[in-house]
């Protein structure tokens, strides 16, 4: 009876991982299946930083959304389609101070700032989970916490965003840990975080 407690533990975790296989498979195989090869959210921010911050050129021009296109799309899209009659459609479309959080990553290829973007919004999603599980007053195990780590890394919108590489993970990690410091009286600092997380309005505001 004592090793009870363990073996459910352990099933819950064999679990996480068939839900975290499976939603990944969904997600890069049913949901994505039809999407362009190199669809990705980062690069129009990416590109846009590149552009302003070496070259003083305005993130929002048409030239620059054309570009961003021709990657993502493999063609640029011209003006006056009825699907996009201002041909810049898919271009840079964040506020212009992410520009300033991507900073880091405008002198690394592309593929590098992938990487380190990657690792960042993974490490930022798991210092959150553990932040909230502070918030909330919870005691896990290691096991139980793993396990749930991995139901979160598992639900749909982290893996869509790790697939696509969406900023939306890295600003609702900043606005968890902004909480945690706010509630420890860290004030400066929380708002400093709370600030850099409206590169994504919809998620601070609502």
């Amino acid at each position: 009876m004592k090793s009870f407690p363990i073996s459910k533990a352990v099933c819950w975790l064999f679990l996480s991982l068939i839900s975290a296989e499976s939603m990944a498979h969904y997600v890069t195989k049913i949901w994505g299946a039809n999407q362009p090869p190199h669809f990705n959210d980062l690069y129009a921010s990416w590109w846009a930083a590149h552009e302003l911050l070496l070259h003083g050129t305005n993130p929002y021009s048409p030239s620059v959304a054309h570009e961003i296109q021709a990657v993502i799309y493999g063609a640029s899209v011209n003006a006056g389609s009825p699907d996009d009659p201002s041909g810049i459609g898919g271009g840079f479309a964040y506020p212009p101070y992410i520009a300033l959080l991507l900073w880091p990553t405008i002198y690394l290829s592309f593929s590098a700032a992938q990487k380190l973007f990657l690792c960042v919004s993974i490490l930022t999603a798991l210092a959150s989970l553990l932040v909230w599980l502070r918030l909330l007053r919870f005691r896990w195990s290691l096991l139980t916490w793993l396990t749930v780590a991995i139901f979160t890394f598992g639900s749909f919108p982290a893996s869509q965003a790790i697939k696509l590489q969406n900023p939306s993970l890295l600003a609702a990690s900043l606005i968890a840990i902004a909480l945690f410091l706010l509630s420890t009286d860290h004030f400066i600092l929380a708002g400093s975080l709370l600030a850099a997380s409206t590169f994504k309005p919809q998620f601070p505001f609502y």
